[in-house]
Formats: C-alpha cells, structure tokens, sequence
C-alpha cells in the first residue's frame, strides 16, 4: 500500500481528501469484487452512499467502510494522515513518533500508535501464507479499566473479553513474520476461518487453551 508513490507529492495529489483515500483503499481490499464484512452474509452488492465512503449492503443492510474489519476501524486519525504517515514509514530508514507526530501535526502518543498499527500493516502486506511452526494469540486494545472512573468501569465477561476493547487477531510465524487483524470477535467460527486462510495447510500451530481455537485442530 502506498508504496506505487515515488514522491510524497504523487501522494498527496492522488489522495487529497478523505473521499479519494477511502476509494483507493476500497480498491486495494476488493479489487473491485467487494463482498459483505458480515460473516454470515457474503453478499457482493452494495449501494454506495453518497459520501463516496460508507457502503450498505443490499442483503442484510449491514453499513461499512474500507476501514471495516481492519487494523484501520478504530483509529479516529484520518486516512489522509494515515496515507501520509505509512509513506513516510516506508521511504525512510527509520523515523521516530516524535518527528511522525511533527510531520502529521499530531500528539506523540497518537504517533505513538500509528507506528505499532503500520508495523501490523505492512506485516500484512504480504500475500504469502505463513508456514512452519506459527503461533497464534488474541489480545484487546482499548484503555486500561483501571483509569476509568468507578462508575465507567466494565466486568471482563468469560469467552467475550472486554465488551468494550476491540479484539486483535494475531499469527507470528518462527523468524519473524507477522500477520494481525481486527476481528468482531475470537470465537472458533472467526479465527478458523482467518487461519485457515492465511497459514499453510499442516504447519504447526502454537496457541493456550483457549476455546476458540478448539476448531483447527481438524485443519492442521
């Protein structure tokens, strides 16, 4: 992603507005065979809003984005931001949250997480299913419950996580590959059906006893 762009300038006048940037990362997900974000659904119709970003589909009505489903969804940063942060990652050696923060004219600790999420996505930028000995996690990211107020706090719930976090799916291949995504839940249905498609059939796979991963014991 992004990487098409010799110069920042190519960029910044292919991508200009928050319309332009949701297309083309529209384009670079579905290659123009969008199909339904709902599990359940699978449906490859959709209106398109007038906003040029929001997309309901035909069949069970469900509204997304390009962002949907993606390391992108809960990131109140924009995609034009993005876009120019994940050029500036990829066309520099290194560069710190202080001088992206600098660049993007946003907080440190806001760059901060930028980079963690571009390292995710650029990890998933390759197509190659992973192989070998792979372990696999799930984790929610969201604020710590203990810095809430008393009354704001949640209960964990068992088998749910945290009803207010948003759940991270993650594969780390032994040597260094890395693939993490976004998912609505960890339930067995959701994390089969993202292993099985991006781990090589009779790998070997590392996980907890969590029940969620009871289902790919019949895969690998």
């Amino acid at each position: 992603m992004v990487s098409e762009f010799n110069f920042i300038l190519d960029l910044i006048k292919r991508l200009p507005d928050e319309k332009s940037c949701h297309q083309y990362l529209a384009s670079r997900r579905w290659n123009g065979y969008m199909v339904c974000l709902d599990e359940f659904c699978g449906n490859d119709k959709a209106y398109i809003f007038k906003d040029g970003i929001h997309y309901k589909c035909t069949c069970c009505k469900k509204i997304y984005t390009a962002r949907t489903g993606t390391i992108l969804e809960s990131s109140k940063i924009s995609l034009t931001k993005w876009f120019v942060g994940l050029y500036l990652v990829m066309h520099k050696k290194g560069i710190s949250s202080v001088q992206l923060a600098k660049d993007l004219a946003i907080t440190q600790k806001s760059a901060w997480f930028l980079l963690q999420r571009m390292r995710i996505v650029l990890g998933n930028e390759q197509d190659e299913q992973l192989e070998g000995t792979i372990e696999i996690d799930e984790t929610f990211v969201g604020g710590k419950n203990k810095n809430r107020h008393v009354n704001k706090r949640v209960k964990y719930s068992p088998g749910r996580g945290w009803p207010d976090k948003t759940p991270v799916f993650g594969m780390l291949q032994r040597g260094g590959k890395l693939k993490a995504y976004v998912v609505d839940n960890v339930n067995m249905l959701t994390i089969t059906k993202i292993t099985n498609y991006h781990v090589r059939k009779y790998s070997d796979i590392m996980s907890d006893g969590f029940n969620g991963y009871r289902g790919l014991e019949r895969s690998f």
